[in-house]
């Protein structure tokens, strides 16, 4: 880019700069980076929705960061006050059905998290940059955890869920009956009669349940059955 009749004669002459405005769907940027030729021009952090970044007229390659995904723009210009620049993002969903109060979900790419939400109940959805590569998840709700990926192009994850069912015939006010897997509760229920379910994540191994009423307790294993795909004991 260059400026044409532009008198050097004076003392000082200002030239002309762009009002940059991304338009990441939301995502704050941790570093945003313009260079030209390869050579490093501007760096901004923390570039929160909205905000204006005042740089020369000119062509500029255009990179975004937030944690260990990142997108890039080439050969942007970036001309006029103030001057749009929209970012490819999509919205990538995670289903987990029935399954509630769920520790955390975080996505991540490139092995570093780019974000994370605490205490969800069935689904949670999380903005990414649309950089064609794939987002690593990983579900945790007390000691199961599940992993997978999802890419941009195919935006939903379904976590595979099945029921755990414990029978207790004739057994009625059970005090509690809890689950656990890897030493960590993941669920508890109160005061049931006969028989409860809950809902865990399908990732092969097994649930360790404890049922209580008054000073009796019984403790098993309960794995995991094709037919009729369910956990049982």
């Amino acid at each position: 880019y260059s400026y044409a009749s532009v008198s050097c004669n004076t003392a000082s002459m200002t030239l002309d700069k762009a009002g940059l405005v991304l338009n990441t769907g939301g995502i704050t940027p941790d570093v945003v980076e313009l260079r030209q030729d390869g050579t490093l021009k501007y760096r901004f952090t923390y570039v929160a929705p909205g905000t204006k970044l005042s740089v020369l007229n000119g062509y500029y390659d255009i990179t975004l960061k937030r944690g260990g995904m990142q997108t890039q723009l080439s050969h942007v210009l970036c001309l006029g006050d103030p001057m749009e620049l929209m970012i490819g993002v999509k919205t990538l969903t995670v289903n987990y059905p029935g399954v509630t109060s769920v520790n955390t979900v975080t996505v991540s790419q490139g092995g570093v998290s780019v974000a994370r939400k605490d205490w969800t109940n069935e689904s949670a959805s999380f903005v990414v940059f649309d950089n064609g590569l794939s987002y690593d998840v990983v579900v945790q709700k007390g000691g199961m955890s599940y992993m997978g990926s999802i890419t941009t192009e195919n935006a939903v994850l379904d976590v595979p869920v099945v029921d755990l069912i414990a029978n207790y015939p004739g057994a009625e006010s059970v005090n509690t009956v809890t689950v656990s897997q890897n030493g960590a509760q993941l669920w508890r229920r109160d005061w049931t009669n006969d028989t409860t379910r809950f809902k865990v994540f399908d990732i092969g191994g097994s649930y360790q349940v404890n049922v209580q009423k008054g000073g009796m307790t019984y403790q098993c294993t309960a794995e995991y059955k094709s037919e009729p795909n369910r956990y049982v004991f």
